[in-house]
């Protein structure tokens, strides 16, 4: 298990080229962009999370260990999502898919986001970003088809699990500007 089971707060609009993150005081919690999809519904649905601060690791310290088949759970309200990893990228934050990740699609997919590869002390960021792909895996009460208004995923019931069943990762997580291994 990568440890997460975290808090999920609702998050705004884009501010010109920037996309809001979780306060840093929330750094334990992910979040969830109101603008795209409500986990498990058709489309994109993406969550964010910092992968440290300036005092130690936070929500996505360990997303890079999730590998292919290791499930996700998103809870909203009384509605348990359950979503299968498909992919975990480390890509250059020029390199970010912007159309495949907040583009229209006819699947129930979830992205979750973090930074990630070296850390630029002069800019204070991180150059890369963990990437997150998840397809959604519906349990036997999703026989047919439904759909979840964003009303139902109310901020107060919110929560995100991780879970890790694949095999052991042998990678390494490079060094957070904390100097935490």
């Amino acid at each position: 298990v990568i440890g997460v089971s975290a808090g999920l707060l609702t998050l705004g609009d884009p501010v010109g080229p920037t996309l809001p993150v979780p306060p840093l005081a929330r750094a334990a919690d992910a979040g969830w962009y109101r603008f795209t999809s409500v986990p498990g519904t058709t489309g994109n649905a993406v969550i964010v999370g910092h992968v440290d601060t300036y005092v130690g690791p936070a929500v996505f310290y360990s997303l890079y260990l999730l590998r292919p088949g290791d499930l996700i759970y998103v809870d909203l309200g009384a509605a348990r999502e359950r979503f299968a990893v498909r992919s975990v990228r480390e890509l250059p934050k020029t390199q970010f898919p912007v159309s495949q990740v907040f583009g229209g699609t006819g699947k129930h997919q979830l992205w979750l986001i973090t930074c990630g590869g070296d850390f630029d002390y002069q800019t204070r960021h991180y150059l890369d970003n963990i990437l997150v792909s998840a397809t959604w895996q519906p349990s036997e009460k999703h026989q047919s088809k439904r759909v979840v208004k964003h009303s139902s995923a109310h901020s107060a019931s919110r929560h995100l699990v991780i879970k890790k069943t694949g095999a052991k990762h042998l990678g390494k997580h490079k060094k957070s500007p904390a100097g935490l291994p």
